[in-house]
């Protein structure tokens, strides 16, 4: 299934060809969709929530769709033959004058006024790629830096902050600025060696970052089930959301944690904020900034000590997922379920 840095790499590609433009074509192949489709509507934005692709459009409704695991987009140009042709996997076309947008075999599909969007995702924790989620440690750093022009903000809610109230604590600035442009987000600030690459702030120029949603996701994990596996807990999208088997196979091996670790003995930030620079290196260069040291190397040698990756399922019996790890980095260090 592909994770919450393809799902934004998508969303800002098919932002770029249609925020701004009138759809002359608006098909969506859906049982509980529109009849007539969105022709004719204006498309605002473009925006990822972790899995989820929410097309707002100016008259107040949106569009959510998901990959699911064979879900894809493709922006062709509308004069093409791809876009004019006629595919039963096509589930949406969104189509201006010069590009056409298609979603292929997409896993769902709805629309809701766009004031119920946190009512739809109710049900989800936040997104560990948004500028909301930005690591604690990482705000120090930041408004330390010298090259950059912070100004506070006014609390105000991102999406998941919206539905549990102002989080105590939580600091909102907006960057004026920038050391790389059209980058979205913050490094890794628990880097035992940062570059310097690392240690730039990769933010757009005047976008609203906070820790918001980062202290809510400690806390929800602070608050749950301290024995269970470290490798299923961080697909539990309620949690964290945007995190699939690539993002926690590698996230582990980088901290040189066993899937099966009770959560207890896990430092939660540490990870995740290693986790969430993954992606977001995995973002900025798509799809040459993901590295892969562990996922789908079943017995291949380790890239850290030459032994063998191997592989284990993990998550409840209805939902078994693979989890590829190293038995000789990723030492478990105690029994799920004991008091380790």
């Amino acid at each position: 299934m592909p994770e919450g840095d393809t799902v934004l790499n998508a969303a800002n590609a098919l932002h770029r060809v249609l925020a701004g433009k009138e759809l002359i074509r608006g098909d969506l192949n859906w049982p509980s969709a529109p009849p007539n489709g969105v022709a004719g509507e204006i498309v605002d934005e473009v925006a990822a929530f972790a899995k989820h692709m929410l097309f707002r459009f100016r008259s107040g409704f949106t569009l959510r769709t998901h990959l699911r695991m064979d879900g894809v987009w493709r922006i062709v140009p509308s004069a093409s033959r791809e876009a004019v042709r006629t595919s039963p996997y096509v589930r949406a076309a969104l189509g201006t004058d010069e590009f056409t947008a298609l979603g292929y075999r997409l896993g769902m599909l709805d629309t809701f006024d766009s004031r119920q969007e946190l009512q739809h995702l109710a049900h989800m924790g936040p997104d560990i790629m948004a500028d909301f989620f930005v690591p604690t440690p990482l705000i120090g750093r930041v408004l330390a830096h010298p090259g950059l022009n912070l100004a506070p903000r006014q609390a105000k809610p991102g999406l998941v902050g919206a539905q549990v109230g102002l989080v105590p604590q939580a600091r909102y600035f907006q960057i004026d600025g920038t050391l790389h442009p059209g980058a979205h987000s913050l490094a890794d600030p628990y880097e035992v060696s940062p570059s310097k690459a690392q240690e730039s702030v990769l933010l757009s120029q005047s976008r609203v970052f906070s820790d918001e949603q980062w202290r809510i996701s400690i806390e929800r994990f602070r608050q749950h089930d301290p024995s269970r596996p470290i490798g299923e807990t961080l697909l539990d999208q309620s949690l964290v959301s945007g995190i699939g088997t690539i993002h926690m196979a590698e996230g582990l091996f980088t901290r040189s944690v066993h899937p099966d670790e009770p959560l207890r003995n896990v430092k939660i930030p540490e990870l995740l904020a290693t986790i969430r620079a993954n992606m977001i290196r995995a973002s900025l260069d798509y799809p040459r900034g993901r590295t892969i040291h562990v996922h789908s190397r079943d017995s291949e040698p380790c890239h850290r000590c030459r032994g063998k990756i191997v592989v284990k399922e993990v998550g409840p019996p209805t939902r078994r997922r693979p989890a590829f790890f190293c038995p000789r980095c990723q030492v478990l260090q105690g029994e799920p379920g004991s008091e380790g």
